[in-house]
């Protein structure tokens, strides 16, 4: 079967007529910009050997996967590692290496998910193929989804299913949101607005038109900083709906100034860093005297947090919420603009120069 295919599984490809392929192409990080300007950044294409799957992997031809700022934004931090990139993709399985394969079979829809920035095992997922442990970091997709269509299934809707959780653990019936014009904001504010969830959230944006976007959507309450006064209309309106909780993805001055303007024994979760990689202007006496705290918050520090089946049970939870709404209109639906391998570094520095990502995120497609 080649190095890419074992023998059992070699059928599965000859029945589409062509070889199965020894080589694939992916791409890869030679060097972050040591300017911290993106285009200074050194990404190349290569082509390697198509992994073989060990026991309990299985092999996915992937179809695509999408830039996220977890991905790039590493691209312009000195001290990153070089090496395959991208942290989420889906495809279809087309070989398994046998053992525990969690019931994963050939020609299945699938999402999968590497760590950080795309370290599993040495790849990233903006590979035409990826060989990844079928328990830990695969998913199955709803076999009605069209599959490219599930590349953005975890990182944006896994993160918005653990802000919630982590919100009711705490016992906070809502909370701010900070970027809340972004995919992620979006999808928190459809996702708050179930009925099951049923979570009051404070939508901070930018500029009015993100604000409209937001209300169209059914957020009912949306600040923008770029109004005049918007941070004592935001604590009024938090003291309102007896809020002490926020989600900060921007960092920089904005978290100083929701430390500053909660309450009390107040609690204040940092997740990104829009703004760049600092939190300034947290004043010392709210973290002593106010009992304020400030934290980090990491997609995968909830997914693993407590004992095996605590984990087990909260991947299960999580995956048939976001399943069910992946699909089109559903509150875990995203918007894309697609690329190629070739085209990719082209496409997004052109964006990256522009407008930015928040009202699409560039997909590759393979």
């Amino acid at each position: 079967g080649g190095p890419g295919f074992p023998t059992r599984n070699a059928r599965v490809m000859a029945s589409n007529s062509a070889p199965a392929p020894k080589t694939m192409r992916r791409l890869v990080l030679e060097a972050p910009s040591a300017t911290g300007a993106m285009a200074d950044a050194k990404i190349k294409i290569e082509e390697v050997p198509i992994p073989t799957p060990a026991s309990g992997d299985v092999l996915i031809k992937v179809s695509a996967a999408p830039l996220n700022p977890s991905v790039f934004g590493a691209w312009k931090k000195e001290g990153t590692r070089p090496g395959p990139v991208g942290n989420e993709g889906s495809g279809v399985v087309v070989a398994t290496g046998g053992g525990i394969t969690n019931w994963l079979r050939v020609g299945q829809k699938v999402g999968f998910v590497l760590a950080g920035s795309g370290s599993g095992k040495g790849q990233g997922s903006y590979s035409e193929y990826v060989s990844l442990s079928a328990i830990t970091s695969v998913f199955p997709l709803p076999a009605d989804l069209p599959v490219e269509a599930g590349c953005s299934f975890f990182v944006n809707p896994y993160t918005a299913a653990g802000i919630v959780d982590t919100a009711r653990e705490l016992g906070h019936g809502g909370f701010i949101h900070t970027g809340a014009a972004s995919q992620l904001g979006q999808m928190l504010a459809k996702l708050c607005a179930l009925p099951s969830h049923n979570m009051t959230v404070i939508h901070v944006v930018r500029r009015s038109e993100q604000a409209e976007t937001l209300k169209q959507l059914g957020a009912a309450h949306v600040v923008s900083t770029g109004e005049a006064g918007w941070e004592a209309t935001l604590g009024a309106l938090a003291k309102e709906l007896n809020i002490s909780l926020a989600f900060d993805c921007v960092a920089g001055a904005t978290t100083g100034k929701l430390v500053a303007l909660l309450p009390p024994k107040s609690t204040t979760f940092v997740y990104g860093a829009l703004s760049g990689w600092t939190v300034d202007g947290v004043a010392a006496t709210d973290l002593i005297y106010h009992q304020k705290q400030l934290k980090g918050w990491l997609l995968t520090d909830w997914i693993q947090r407590g004992g095996t089946l605590a984990v087990l049970l909260r991947i299960r939870a999580a995956s048939k919420l976001v399943n069910a709404g992946l699909g089109p209109g559903g509150w875990a639906e995203s918007r894309f603009q697609d690329t190629t391998l070739d085209n990719v570094w082209k496409d997004f520095l052109k964006q990256e120069g522009g407008g930015g990502f928040t009202d699409a995120k560039m997909r590759i497609r393979f």
